[in-house]
């Protein structure tokens, strides 16, 4: 028999497989709904024409795709992963902890005649 519709197995397969962290979507980080259609279009064919808006319609509706708002220069709504927008936020943090680290480090080497923070490699206080 021809299938006709996904069953609620090969949608949730389907889905999870358009958001995951290696998908099309989570590498393009800021994906449209015609960025959807084109990343799920090919499992579907031999499906009804039907089966497409219903399974991008799912995929925009997952927790795992973020509406974005206020993007500039933007004509449509446009989404981020989940998981790439907390692996950005991580980033961004891991970076401003390391710069702060730096800035304390360097006032510890000044202080101890090492190197000014104004100036890396002298020290107003040391040899």
């Amino acid at each position: 028999p021809v299938q006709n519709h996904l069953t609620r197995e090969q949608m949730v397969a389907l889905v999870a497989g358009a958001l995951g962290t290696e998908s099309r979507l989570a590498t393009r980080k800021v994906f449209s709904r015609r960025d959807v259609v084109v990343a799920v279009a090919p499992s579907l064919f031999g499906l009804e024409a039907g089966e497409l808006d219903r399974v991008v319609g799912r995929v925009l509706a997952d927790s795992e795709a973020v509406p974005l708002l206020g993007v500039a220069g933007a004509c449509d709504r446009l989404y981020a992963c989940a998981s790439v927008i907390a692996t950005e936020q991580a980033i961004a943090a891991s970076v401003e902890i390391r710069q702060r680290l730096t800035r304390i480090s360097s006032r510890v080497l000044c202080h101890f005649g090492t190197v000014t923070p104004e100036t890396p490699g002298t020290c107003l206080y040391g040899p």
